[in-house]
């Protein structure tokens, strides 16, 4: 999965095989997932919260395949949500454009800044380490 965005009919997320249209919500969508692995979306973020001391644009772990970050507020409608670990590269193409990158060689330009986005990732690589640390401990 590449990315999750709101559509007129629900949501639209992309993967490799293409876009699929899904009559839902994004944050009820996110929920989803999160459920799947006996948690909540609400609980995630409570908890990175903590981790990062942070309350804004927080990124949201599902699992070891899915990382999300937002593009902007959960509340705007043309918010993005990227899986990181889904992008191979992040080029700066405006003051307010970014082009992503996916590991299928694919390209996105999203309405946001490159500067945004290498906070998004700063944040991800602390809750990144932290996961590794607690897998060796």
């Amino acid at each position: 999965m590449y990315f999750i965005k709101r559509h007129e009919n629900g949501i639209v997320i992309r993967e490799t095989s293409g876009l699929i249209v899904l009559p839902t919500s994004l944050k009820k969508y996110l929920n989803e997932l999160c459920l799947n692995n006996l948690t909540t979306y609400e609980g995630r973020i409570t908890a990175t919260k903590i981790l990062l001391s942070d309350k804004k644009n927080i990124p949201i772990y599902i699992n070891r395949n899915l990382l999300f970050y937002s593009t902007g507020s959960l509340r705007d409608y043309n918010t993005v949500f990227v899986n990181y670990f889904s992008v191979i590269s992040v080029v700066k193409v405006s003051k307010s454009t970014t082009r992503f990158i996916f590991t299928n060689l694919e390209e996105e330009i999203m309405e946001v800044s490159y500067q945004r986005i290498m906070k998004q990732h700063s944040k991800i690589k602390i809750i990144i380490e932290y996961l590794n640390n607690q897998i060796f401990q």
